[in-house]
């Protein structure tokens, strides 16, 4: 009886390690919510005044974020013009190829 006493004993013992454990865990885990909300909060406000400092509001931030795709298609297009461009200055000026005058007759 002896035995099975010390074993239910230790076992209590274990049990209660355990739940102080689990307990300080969860309180852990609770101040790092509690964190994470205010850190949160602050990067909102962060964002929000940033906006206001460039004139948008969130509405607008997001049909923006929309042409953000865009901007690789259109840095390619800038580039080809710019290309286009390059290749057509280098080109032999040729007077015959090239109306003058009003455009009456």
């Amino acid at each position: 009886m002896r035995e099975a006493l010390a074993g239910a004993e230790e076992a209590l013992r274990n049990a209660a390690t355990a739940r102080d454990i689990t307990g300080a865990k969860v309180l852990g885990a609770i101040d790092a919510v509690a964190q994470a909300e205010i850190e949160v909060e602050k990067g909102r406000l962060a964002f929000e005044a940033r906006l206001a400092e460039v004139g948008l509001d969130e509405t607008a931030y997001e049909l923006g974020c929309v042409d953000i795709r865009q901007i690789a298609a259109h840095a390619e297009r800038i580039r080809a013009y710019r290309n286009d461009v390059a290749i057509a200055e280098a080109q032999p000026y040729s007077r015959s190829s090239h109306h003058t005058g009003s455009g009456r007759s």
